[in-house]
Order: C-alpha cells, then sequence, then structure tokens
C-alpha cells in the first residue's frame, strides 16, 4: 500500500547554506618536520655548527627569522645575514633532497582527487591553498 507523506508529517527546514571550507595543504597533511630537521642538521654539519636535533626540531614550523637568528645566537654564532642565506641556501637544496612525493599522506592525494568541480561555486565555496615554498 502506497501512502502519500503529507507536508504537515515533517518539520519545516529552511534552506541554510553550510559554512565555507578551507583545506590549507602547506604541510598539514604533510609532515616534512623530520626532513626539515634532517636537512637542517646537514647543513649545520657542513658548516661546523654542532647543534643537536632536538634544539632544530623545536624551532621546525617558526619562520625564518624565529627560526635561523635565535638558533644561532642561542648557540653564539654570527647572526650575518650574508651567513644566513648560505644557510638557508643550504638547507633549501638538502630539503629538497630528502622531500618525496611519497611523503604525501594519502589523505591528502584522495582529497584533491575527490571533491566535485562544483565545490567551489554556489553559496559554501571550498577553497584550496597549497603553498610553495620560495625554495622547491
Amino acid at each position: 500500500m502506497n501512502k502519500r507523506s503529507n507536508a504537515n508529517d515533517t518539520p519545516q527546514r529552511h534552506a541554510v547554506p553550510p559554512p565555507p571550507m578551507l583545506f590549507d595543504l602547506d604541510g598539514t597533511l604533510v609532515d616534512s618536520a623530520y626532513q626539515h630537521v634532517l636537512a637542517w642538521h646537514k647543513t649545520f654539519t657542513d658548516f661546523r655548527l654542532d647543534i643537536p636535533n632536538w634544539k632544530i626540531h623545536r624551532r621546525i614550523g617558526m619562520s625564518g627569522s624565529f627560526f635561523l637568528s635565535p638558533l644561532l645566537r642561542e648557540i653564539g654564532h654570527s647572526t650575518n645575514p650574508a651567513v644566513i642565506k648560505r644557510l638557508e641556501k643550504s638547507h633549501a637544496k638538502y630539503f629538497t633532497r630528502r622531500i618525496k612525493p611519497s611523503a604525501s599522506s594519502p589523505a591528502r592525494a584522495n582529497s584533491c582527487n575527490t571533491f566535485p568541480k562544483s565545490a567551489c561555486l554556489g553559496p559554501s565555496p571550498l577553497v584550496v591553498s597549497v603553498l610553495k615554498p620560495k625554495s622547491l
């Protein structure tokens, strides 16, 4: 027996758009902390700076001005801008060698292919932000 639903049987729904979503893929879904630590460690070794990995690791994620200068001051080394530039260049070289596409989590690869093209249209846009470091 077919029973038709009555409009009064269901609660009134108001069209409320879902909130916009932002997926920030600048490292959140790719854990590159250890690659950075190893790249910095190799860089510091090349420059004959003995800095333990734990001191490097605790600063990973900080911007350049909060990373190198304070770390170099902490060990009593010069914070000369030319030295810092050479250190950053060396780090970029070693980091690029260490980071592999396989470092991406499966979630990142799947999420980038899962969203429909219409996800950026309509009242609730989907924004995907991928930042590429200058060194890569």
